[in-house]
């Protein structure tokens, strides 16, 4: 694996964007020391390889080390809700900013009633956690505070 760029940081984890050097595939590579890992909850490994939902990001494969997980996902996101808001967002495909809103809003809807239909709860809803991708996707990630 290479790393191409680093895509975040947050309370569980590092998150890079990485290049399987053999297939040239780019993944997102979260990072979780097991330390972290709950016990009283299921880990977000475990969250993350029962969901399949269009809006929720997808894991792709994961390795355990001796005192890391790392989790790879596919990679979507240009930018997290809290960016776009901050206001370095262009609309890409001709939609105006009310519209992305609406649209984001079913979508999310759409990826939270999944997960009640799972008996899941996310447990970490805001905007660093909602990926837009570079069509104006939205995807719903980060599981480590799931239960």
């Amino acid at each position: 694996l290479e790393t191409v760029r680093k895509l975040g940081r947050g309370g569980f984890g590092t998150v890079d964007e990485v290049r399987c050097k053999s297939t040239k595939k780019l993944y997102a590579r979260k990072i979780i020391p097991l330390s972290q890992l709950k016990t009283e909850f299921s880990s977000e490994l475990e969250i993350l390889k029962q969901l399949r939902h269009q809006h929720i990001i997808n894991l792709d494969a994961y390795c355990i080390t001796s005192d890391q997980l790392w989790l790879f996902m596919t990679p979507v996101a240009e930018k997290d809700l809290a960016t776009y808001l901050r206001g370095d967002s262009i609309c890409s495909i001709g939609l105006s900013e009310r519209e992305h809103m609406r649209k984001w809003e079913s979508c999310l809807a759409s990826a939270l009633q999944y997960l009640h239909g799972s008996g899941l709860v996310h447990g970490d809803i805001k905007p660093q956690n909602i990926l837009i991708s570079s069509d104006m996707r939205i995807y719903l990630a980060d599981f480590g505070s799931s239960r």
